[in-house]
């Protein structure tokens, strides 16, 4: 399911000419589900936001940059 969403999220940046924000490699390293899962929300959270110009406070993102970084 992940690998489905890593790739929705990296075409929706890609049709928009915009950097692809996600790694594949991240979903193949143990324990990084749940920052791999985290990350992926994030960036279509912060897609969509962008699509309907709005702005979307992410505090978890804000607090571990990691989340947020781009690729």
């Amino acid at each position: 399911m992940q690998f489905k969403l890593y790739n929705t999220v990296n075409e929706l940046y890609r049709q928009e000419g915009i950097k692809e924000p996600l790694t594949v490699w991240w979903m193949f390293v143990p324990g990084l589900n749940l920052v791999v899962g985290l990350r992926q929300i994030h960036f279509l959270s912060q897609f969509w936001a962008r699509k309907q110009g709005i702005e979307v406070k992410d505090n978890l993102a804000e607090s571990i940059p990691f989340l947020s970084a781009n690729a």
